[in-house]
């Protein structure tokens, strides 16, 4: 039998069928996955072009004034203490409650100034007698001896009698007595405790007549003088709002410490209603300095300084205008040169 032989064929014309198919494979593959869908592009805003707020010169009154903060106080209050201090024995009164003139309103122990008080009584009764005696005496004899005698017992009486009336005034100063009719706004020390000499041990204050007193510095004091009309911005005034007239001022020359000293203040009587307002309502009190009426005034936010330089921007023609300001307020200054009525200003 005779064999046929087939000729190999050559190893590349092999794979070249491979490839084919392999490459339609992965082409048919990539379409077996869910097809991704593209993210649209953001879309950017365009930007808004900004512009600066616009002020528009006009006329009006300008009021120069200084702000300082108030609180309506009584006109007449007394801190009450004892000269000698000593210890508690009663406080008969608390703090918020009604007082009468001459009422007691606490006492110190006093046993010790009881004794010597007596004591003092003794030694006075005993030395008016001696003197009487010596008085008798000198009737019937003018002896230089006899003169001398009398005198000594002149002198005792009169040293019996000084220390008589100082434990009997001790007495008295042992109790604290209201000196007018009142409220008690503060008591410092109880029952049993010692207290010093010249320490407020009660308060008393008379609500029924007020004035505002207001703290200050030496910048606002040095405009202030009395007479001076004040606006009062109390909220439990009359409609918010009170006239008053600086009727006090502090010694320029008195500085407070920083440590205990007490704040200068001036004091502004009330010329208007003082409605629901109350002895320690809070409030601010505007001191008028000096008033201007239809002048040209422009918004502060509008006014630019700058190494010494008061400017403007004036909006048409934009350009840079140099100007002279007056009396300058909370939300608006005078201006004296450099700017007419109507003008439109560019803010800061």
């Amino acid at each position: 039998m005779k064999t046929v032989r087939i000729p190999a064929r050559p190893l590349r014309t092999r794979f070249i069928p491979l490839m084919l198919i392999a490459g339609l494979l992965l082409t048919s593959g990539c379409s077996l996955f869910p097809r991704e869908e593209e993210e649209a592009p953001p879309v950017l805003a365009t930007p808004v072009k900004s512009e600066k707020q616009v002020f528009t010169v006009k006329r009006g009154d300008m009021v120069e004034k200084v702000i300082l903060r108030g609180r309506l106080a009584p006109e007449q209050q007394a801190d009450l203490y004892y000269p000698d201090g000593g210890r508690l024995k009663a406080v008969y009164v608390r703090g918020g409650e009604e007082v009468k003139t001459g009422q007691v309103l606490a006492e110190l122990h006093t046993e010790d100034a009881e004794y010597q008080a007596e004591q003092a009584r003794i030694r006075f009764e005993k030395a008016k007698l001696a003197l009487e005696d010596a008085r008798y005496r000198a009737q019937f004899s003018r002896t230089e001896q006899v003169a001398n005698d009398l005198k000594s017992r002149e002198l005792e009486l009169e040293s019996a009698r000084l220390e008589h009336e100082k434990w009997q005034r001790s007495l008295v100063e042992s109790r604290l007595i209201a000196p007018f009719d009142g409220l008690v706004t503060a008591v410092a020390a109880k029952p049993g405790e010692q207290v010093q000499a010249y320490t407020p041990v009660v308060t008393v204050a008379d609500p029924s007549k007020l004035w505002i007193e207001a703290d200050v510095d030496d910048d606002a004091l040095s405009k202030l003088a009395i007479g001076q009309r004040a606006i009062l911005e109390f909220s439990d005034l009359e409609g918010g709002q009170g006239v008053g007239t600086v009727v006090e001022l502090p010694d320029p020359n008195a500085r407070a410490t920083a440590t205990n000293g007490q704040p200068r203040r001036i004091k502004v009587r009330l010329e208007s209603g003082i409605g629901k307002a109350s002895m320690g309502s809070v409030g601010r009190v505007h001191v008028v300095l000096q008033e201007k009426k239809g002048v040209l005034l422009l918004a502060n936010g509008a006014i630019r300084q700058y190494g010494g330089r008061t400017y403007v921007l004036l909006r048409d023609p934009r350009r840079e205008v140099d100007i002279v300001t007056g009396i300058a307020g909370e939300l608006e200054t005078e201006v004296v040169q450099g700017l007419k009525e109507g003008d439109e200003v560019l803010g800061r």
